[in-house]
């Protein structure tokens, strides 16, 4: 059947059949479940999630050494846990990790008619350099 530590033998009876083409579809779903398994957790891993772990480690050492009490430490953790939820449950998340070019072709089209009026004559924000603007204009909500 295997052949693993044992002798060649071949079924006699058609009970000895069925048992041993149980056996073998059984043991293909087995290897194919394992391998199936194995291959899906080492070719995928989730980056957000593996972020959140190590920042949540990286928080709780930070806490450990500043020695924060119990109370402010789970407050701490229920934030980033929040915010985490939130992230992975928003939809529209994906504005939130634009390039930095593109993130200031979108401030410039939400906000230029706000900057003109600072940056005009007399404004506020009239000296400033166009690299400054666009610094400011990448702190708003985009």
């Amino acid at each position: 059947m295997t052949s693993l530590a044992l002798s060649l033998s071949w079924p006699n009876n058609w009970v000895e059949i069925l048992f041993t083409i149980c056996v073998m579809i059984l043991q293909v779903w087995l290897s194919g479940l394992i391998l199936g398994t194995l291959f899906h957790y080492l070719g995928q891993k989730d980056i957000i999630s593996e972020t959140h772990k190590q920042l949540l480690e990286d928080l709780t050492s930070f806490c450990d050494q500043k020695m924060l009490p119990p109370e402010l430490r789970e407050r701490i953790i229920k934030h980033v846990e929040f915010q985490h939820r939130k992230r992975i449950e928003n939809k529209s998340a994906g504005s939130v990790s634009l390039p930095r070019s593109l993130a200031i072709k979108v401030a410039n089209v939400k906000y230029r008619e706000l900057m003109d009026m600072c940056t005009a004559r007399g404004q506020f924000l009239c000296a400033c350099n166009p690299q400054f603007i666009s610094a400011v204009m990448l702190n708003f909500k985009v």
